[in-house]
C-alpha cells in the first residue's frame, strides 16, 4: 500500500473500522519500511500487540494488564481505538472521567472525547512503568487522525517530553507523505535511540570545541612567555572573555541574530592579515553592546548587553588561530550543547586555578540523572494532580476551569526558584532549566489541547527563563559566563519553537543571577598574621605568614525552592593544603566547630539541610553529586545529623557508587548523588544501584535510605564489639619523609652512634611493598626518647632529622608536630601496646582493588595505609580471609577513587563491630591450620617467581572468576602461581556462626594477659 492509498483509506475509515488498531499499525509499519509484530517472530513478547504486564502496588498485590503494543527498547504504543477504551472497558473514558473528576460527568461530543489524548498518554506511562525498563518512546495512535510521539531518551520514565517539539509531535495522516515524516517514524520502530539530539549535539560540540580550546591553548602558549603567574592568570581571563565574545558572537550569526552571517564574513575578511581581526571584532563588540550600526560588518547591530561586551579588549591572532575560529563559526550553533562553555573555561584557567577551586565539569547525562528527582519528581507530581484535575473538567464540560488551573500552575511554574550554590559555568543551572522549558511545553500543550488561543500561549515575558535560576560561583569568569550559557540554552530553546519570532531588545538582559562569591564564607576583610612556629626556638625563619579572615559569617544564599549542584571535590586531609589555614579554621568557626574532618562538599549539604529545616523556609528538596566518600565515616556523620535531628528529613533518591567521566583534566573519582526534602522516612524513598557499568543501567528498588545511601541499611546503628576492642590499629604515621632511608643509608647513620646505644632502625611497609615489591626501607623510630637522649646517643642520625623532618614539621599546624619533631606524627602508642610480645600480626592494605590479609613479622613497622590486628593466631587469619567476612566488608566498606568495587577497610564497621564465630576446638584448629597454609604457600610462591606481585595474582584470579580471557601476561603469571595459594584462600570458609546472644560478647580473641 503506498502512502496515497493509506491515507485515503484511513480517512475516511468508518468508526467501526477504526476499532482494528491492529490492522492500522501493521499497515503503517508497511508504509515506512519497518516489520510488524510477528513480522520476525512469531509470539515475541519482546514485539507483539497486546503485550501482558503486571502492576505491581505498593500494599504487596499486583493487577495483570496488556499493552496495545510494544517493543522493547523502542516504544509502547497505546491505541484510542483499543477496546480496553470502549464502552465498559477498564479504560473507557466515562470511567476514567468519573475519576478524575469530582463532578457528575456531561455528556460529551465525539471530538471531545476522540479527540481528546491527555488522557490516553498518561495511561501509556503507566503500562510503561510496568516494564522491566523503560523505553525511549511513547506512542499514541488516534486510528485515522493522528499518530504522537514522546520521548525520554535517558530512559528514566519520568520525562516524556513532546517530540522534536511541541508543535510538530503530532503528525496527522496527510503529514505521512514527507518522506522525512516516514523515515522518523520508521527508526522510532527500529532505532530510537538514533533521533536523540543529544548525538547530534555532541558531535557538533566536540568538532566546535576541539577548534576553540586549542585557540585557547594556541593564544595563551604565544603570550604568556615571560609573564609571572599573576600576570598569566590576567591573560588567561582576557584570552577567555575575548574567546567568549567571539563564542556568542558565532552563536548569534547561527541563529540570525546578526543578520547575512555578518560575522563569518567579517572573521573570513582578514584571512591574510589575521593580526588585524581585533580591530573589526572591536567595533562590532562595541556595537552588540549599545546596539547601532556597525562599520565593520557594514549593518545595523541589534542591542545584546548582558554585560558580556560590556569590556572590550579583543586579542590580536594569527592565520592558524585565526582560521580556527572560522572552522568553528561555519558549524550550525543551534545545536551546540552549552555545556561546551564549562570545557572551555577549563581549558583557559591555568592549572594552579583549577586545582585551588577544586573545579569539576559534570557530564549532562550525571546532571539529569541528578536534576530530575531533585526538580522536576515534585513539580511532575504537582502538574500530573493538575492534569488530571483538568482533564476531568474538560471532559466534564467546563473548558473554561480546565485552563484556568492549567494556566495558574504554568504561572506558579514561571515562579520556580532554582539554586546552584558552586555553579561553576552553569552547567546544572542550564540542565534544570532545560527539563522545566520541557515541562513548560507539555503544559502549553495541554492549554492548546483545551482550546487556548495561541496568541495567549505566547506571551513575552511570561515563559521559564534565566530569571528562575541563581548560582554562587567563585570564580568571576565563570559566574559571567554562567549568564551566558544560560541565556544561549535560552536563546536556543526559543529558536526551536518559535523559529519566526526574534526576542526583544536586550537580548542579553542582565538579571545579576549568578553571583561572584564564595558559597561558604563571606568575610569583611583579609589580614596577613605572623605566627611563631616552634615553642623552643624564636627565631625568624621560624615565623609564617598565615591569613586570618575577620568578621567571618556564612554567606546568604538566596530563597529558593529547589537546590542542586557538584560541589568541589576536596578531602577533609586536603582541606589546609588546598586552602589555607586561615580559610579552614574560619569556616569551622561560622560551623560552630563541627565536622572538621570531613569532606568539603559535605559543607554544602550541611548548610542545605540547616535552610531546609529553617522556619518559614520555602525550601522543597536538595540534591547534590559528591565523592562517594561521603557515605565514610567522617563525612557520614554530617548525614546523620541531619537525618536524625529536629525537624526531620528524609533521603529521598541516592546513587552510592557511580562512574565518573575519565578524560583529560577530570579526576579520577566515583561519585554518589543524594536528594533530601523534609519530613520522616516513609519507606518510599529510591534506591538505584549501576546493573551494567558499560551501558550505566540501573536497577531500582524502594525503601528507606540511610546516612551510608544505603537502602534500609543498618550500619549507622553498628557497635564495635567488646571482644573487638583495642585489637585493630592503623599502622604509623611518619609525618615527615627524612625519617625512611635505605638500608646502606642507615648503616652510614649508624655509624656516628655511640656504641652499644639501642638501634632506631625498623623495617618499613606500606602498601605498595606488600601489593608490589617491597622497597626495603628502614625507618627510624624514636618513640620514648626525649630530644636530649638523641642528640647525645645518636648525633649523626639526629643531625639528619634536624635537617630533612624539623623544616616540614616546623610548618604544620599542630604544636605536639611542631615540638617532638624528631618522633613520628601519629607514633600509635595503642597500636604498640596491643603488639607488644607479639612475633607476628596480621595486616591487610586499608585501600586496595582486593582484599587479602597475611601476617608480617612483628619487628616491623607498619605504614599509617595499612590495618594492623593485633594478634598471631592462625584461626583470626582464616576467619578475616573467609568468604563471610569478605562479604561483610563488602556490605561496608567505602568506595573511593578509582576503584569500581569495594575498597576501603573501614576499621570501625568492618573489624571493631564484626561478630567473630563462635568456633570449638576442632573447627578453630581446621581454620587455623588453612590459614597457616595458605599465608605460608602465597610467601613461597612469591619467593620461588621473584616477578609476581600480590596486585598480579590477584588481578588474574579476579579475571579467572569473572570468566574473562587473560592476555599473554597474564596467563604467565597465572601459570608461575599455579601452585592455587589463591585458589586455597578462596575457597577458605567456615560455616555461618550462631547470634550471639544478649549481652555477651562473640569471642574473647584476645590472651588473657591482654583481654
Amino acid at each position: 500500500m503506498d502512502v496515497e492509498a493509506f491515507i485515503d483509506h484511513w480517512s475516511v475509515a468508518p468508526i467501526s473500522e477504526r476499532a482494528h488498531y491492529q490492522t492500522f499499525i501493521i499497515q503503517l509499519c508497511r508504509l515506512i519500511g519497518a516489520p510488524a509484530p510477528d513480522d520476525e517472530r512469531a509470539g515475541d513478547l519482546d514485539y507483539c500487540f497486546e503485550r501482558p504486564v503486571r502492576f505491581e502496588h505498593d500494599d504487596g498485590s499486583a493487577q495483570p494488564g496488556y499493552i496495545d503494543c510494544a517493543k522493547r527498547g523502542c516504544f509502547v504504543l497505546e491505541a484510542k481505538q483499543s477496546r480496553k477504551r470502549r464502552d465498559g472497558g477498564p479504560l473507557d473514558q466515562v470511567v476514567q472521567l468519573s475519576l478524575m473528576s469530582k463532578r457528575k460527568p456531561k455528556p460529551q461530543s465525539e471530538t471531545t472525547a476522540e479527540g481528546f489524548m491527555r488522557a490516553a498518554k498518561r495511561q501509556a506511562e503507566n503500562y510503561a512503568k510496568a516494564l522491566d525498563e523503560w523505553p525511549p518512546f511513547l506512542v499514541l495512535v488516534d486510528v485515522g487522525r493522528s499518530i504522537e510521539l514522546w520521548s525520554d531518551f535517558a530512559r528514566q520514565g519520568k520525562i516524556y517530553a513532546p517530540f522534536p517539539s511541541r508543535t510538530t509531535h503530532k503528525i496527522t495522516l496527510d503529514q505521512l507523505r514527507s518522506a522525512e515524516v516516514r523515515e522518523r517514524l520508521r527508526r522510532v520502530w527500529t532505532e530510537p535511540m538514533s533521533l536523540d539530539p543529544a548525538a547530534k549535539s555532541l558531535e557538533v560540540t566536540t568538532a566546535i570545541a576541539t577548534r576553540l580550546a586549542w585557540t585557547v591553548r594556541s593564544i595563551n602558549t604565544r603570550l604568556q612567555v615571560g609573564l609571572d603567574r599573576v600576570q598569566s592568570a590576567a591573560q588567561s581571563d582576557k584570552t577567555a572573555l575575548f574567546v567568549m565574545q567571539c563564542i556568542f558572537a558565532m552563536f548569534a550569526d547561527s541563529v540570525e541574530l546578526i543578520e547575512r552571517r555578518s560575522f563569518l564574513e567579517l572573521l573570513k575578511s582578514y584571512r591574510g592579515q589575521a593580526g588585524r581581526f581585533h580591530e573589526g571584532a572591536k567595533a562590532l563588540f562595541m556595537n552588540m553592546d549599545a546596539g547601532g550600526y556597525c562599520v565593520a560588518t557594514q549593518q545595523a547591530v541589534r542591542r545584546f548587553n548582558g554585560g558580556l561586551f560590556h569590556r572590550v579588549e579583543p586579542i590580536a591572532l594569527n592565520e592558524a588561530e585565526l582560521t580556527a575560529l572560522i572552522e568553528a563559526a561555519q558549524c550550525d550553533w543551534t545545536n551546540v550543547e552549552p555545556a561546551i562553555f564549562g570545557a572551555l573555561l577549563e581549558q583557559a584557567l591555568d592549572e594552579g586555578e583549577r586545582a585551588e577551586l577544586g573545579a569539576h565539569y559534570t557530564p549532562r547525562a550525571y546532571v539529569e540523572r541528578l536534576v530530575e528527582p531533585t526538580i522536576m519528581e515534585p513539580l511532575r507530581t504537582d502538574w500530573e494532580a493538575v492534569e488530571v484535575d483538568a482533564i476531568g473538567r474538560y471532559l466534564s464540560g467546563d473548558a473554561v476551569g480546565a485552563r484556568r488551573i492549567v494556566r495558574s500552575f504554568r504561572e506558579q511554574l514561571c515562579r520556580v526558584r532554582v539554586l546552584d550554590p558552586a555553579c561553576g559555568t552553569g552547567n546544572f543551572l542550564y540542565v534544570a532549566m532545560r527539563m522545566m522549558k520541557e515541562l513548560e511545553e507539555e503544559v502549553l500543550g495541554a492549554l492548546a489541547d483545551m482550546g487556548e488561543r495561541q496568541g495567549v500561549l505566547g506571551l513575552d515575558g511570561h515563559v521559564v527563563s534565566p530569571e528562575q535560576f541563581y548560582g554562587l560561583e567563585k570564580n568571576a569568569n565563570a559566574a559571567w559566563i554562567a549568564e551566558v550559557v544560560m541565556w544561549i540554552g535560552y536563546l536556543q530553546w526559543h529558536f526551536r519553537v518559535s523559529k519566526d519570532t526574534m526576542p526583544s531588545d536586550p537580548i542579553l538582559k542582565n538579571f545579576r543571577r549568578v553571583a561572584h562569591a564564595d558559597a561558604l564564607l563571606s568575610f569583611s576583610g583579609v589580614e596577613v598574621v605572623q605566627e611563631e612556629r616552634s615553642a623552643s626556638l624564636a627565631r625568624s625563619e621560624d615565623r609564617k605568614e598565615r591569613l586570618r579572615y575577620v568578621d567571618p559569617r556564612p554567606t546568604s544564599w538566596p530563597s529558593v525552592h529547589f537546590i542542586i549542584g557538584n560541589p568541589p571535590f576536596i578531602g577533609g586531609k586536603d582541606l589546609r593544603r588546598e586552602l589555607g589555614d586561615g580559610y579552614v579554621e574560619a569556616l569551622s568557626e561560622i560551623r560552630g566547630g563541627r565536622f572538621q574532618s570531613a569532606d568539603l562538599v559535605t559543607a554544602w549539604w550541611d548548610r542545605a539541610a540547616e535552610i531546609l529545616t529553617a522556619p518559614g523556609s520555602v525550601l522543597r528538596r536538595f540534591g547534590f553529586i559528591t565523592t562517594n566518600s561521603i557515605t565514610q565515616t567522617f563525612s557520614r556523620r554530617v548525614l546523620e545529623h541531619h537525618l536524625q535531628n529536629q525537624p526531620p528529613i528524609r533521603l529521598v533518591f541516592a546513587i552510592a557508587d557511580h562512574p565518573w567521566i575519565r578524560g583529560v583534566g577530570c579526576a579520577d573519582v566515583r561519585i554518589a548523588m543524594s536528594v533530601a526534602e523534609r519530613g520522616d522516612p516513609d519507606g518510599q524513598a529510591r534506591w538505584l544501584k549501576i546493573r551494567n557499568e558499560a551501558e550505566l543501567t540501573f536497577e531500582e528498588r524502594h525503601g528507606v535510605i540511610g546516612a551510608d545511601l544505603k537502602l534500609d541499611s543498618r550500619l549507622t546503628r553498628l557497635i564495635p564489639l567488646k571482644a573487638n576492642a583495642l585489637l585493630a590499629h592503623r599502622g604509623v604515621q611518619l609525618m615527615g619523609g627524612g625519617f625512611l632511608v635505605t638500608a646502606e643509608k642507615a648503616l652510614a647513620l649508624s655509624a656516628g652512634s655511640e656504641p652499644g646505644a639501642p638501634s632506631p632502625f625498623l623495617d618499613y611497609r606500606n602498601g605498595r611493598d606488600l601489593a608490589d615489591h617491597s622497597r626495603g626501607l628502614k625507618v627510624i623510630d624514636f618513640f620514648g626518647w626525649e630530644e636530649g637522649e638523641v642528640r647525645r646517643q645518636h648525633p649523626v642520625i639526629y643531625q639528619h632529622l634536624l635537617e630533612t623532618v624539623k623544616p616540614e614539621r616546623d610548618r604544620n599546624n599542630r604544636a605536639t608536630y611542631r615540638d617532638n619533631w624528631w618522633i613520628f606524627g601519629e607514633p600509635r602508642r595503642e597500636l604498640r601496646a596491643a603488639a607488644k610480645g607479639l612475633d607476628r600480626y596480621i595486616v591487610t592494605i586499608e585501600t586496595a582493588k582486593h582484599r587479602w590479609f597475611r601476617f608480617m613479622d612483628g619487628a616491623v613497622a607498619a605504614d599509617n595505609k595499612l590495618v594492623v590486628i593485633a594478634s598471631d593466631d592462625p584461626m583470626h587469619l582464616g576467619v578475616l580471609s573467609s568468604r563471610q567476612h569478605r562479604a561483610w566488608f563488602a556490605a561496608n566498606a567505602g568506595r573511593i577513587g578509582e576503584y569500581e568495587r569495594e575498597a576501603v577497610y573501614v576499621k570501625g564497621s568492618c573489624f571493631d563491630a564484626f561478630p567473630f564465630p563462635d568456633l570449638n576446638g576442632c573447627r578453630a584448629a581446621e581454620i587455623a591450620a588453612l590459614a597457616e597454609e595458605v599465608d605460608e604457600l602465597r610467601a613461597r610462591v612469591l619467593a620461588r617467581h621473584p616477578s609476581l606481585t600480590m596486585t598480579g595474582l590477584y588481578n588474574a584470579r579476579a579475571k579467572l572468576n569473572h570468566g574473562v580471557v587473560l592476555t599473554e601476561a597474564e596467563q604467565e603469571v597465572h601459570e608461575m602461581g599455579s601452585s592455587a595459594c589463591w585458589t586455597i584462600c578462596t575457597n577458605a570458609s567456615i560455616r555461618p556462626w550462631r547470634r550471639p546472644t544478649a549481652g555477651r560478647t562473640t569471642l574473647a580473641m584476645r590472651k588473657s594477659s591482654t583481654a
